[in-house]
């Protein structure tokens, strides 16, 4: 559900930081479980980290537009 939010323009802080939150119980039950290899996760989260910073209308790209 957080993938869908994410990915429609009106919704996408709210699916990023849904996003961010699952990554980050994904990461933690990872850890409890001995599985300490999670760049993945980490890889993941920064990058909709970044699309979080960066929003489309700071970059001036008109809404259903792509860059």
């Amino acid at each position: 559900m957080a993938a869908v939010l994410f990915l429609l323009p009106v919704t996408s802080v709210v699916g990023g930081y849904a996003l961010l939150g699952i990554f980050l119980f994904a990461a933690a039950l990872h850890v409890m479980h001995r599985w300490y290899d999670i760049s993945g996760l980490v890889l993941y989260a920064m990058a909709v980290w970044v699309s979080l910073a960066h929003p489309a209308e700071v970059r001036d790209v008109p809404k259903g537009e792509l860059p």
